[in-house]
């Protein structure tokens, strides 16, 4: 039984851990775009 739950818990925490790393990813996409439309704005006005 205690071989069944740790091989039913490790994938769940594979997937969470692969769930946590692409909102990382995203947020971090997300904010290097911002970062550069920022930047392209600054530009635009000066």
């Amino acid at each position: 039984m205690i071989m069944k739950q740790t091989g039913s818990y490790r994938p769940g925490f594979v997937l969470l851990s692969c769930f946590a790393a692409l909102c990382l990813l995203t947020t971090w996409l997300t904010f290097i775009r911002r970062r550069e439309r920022m930047g392209e704005t600054l530009l635009e006005n000066y």
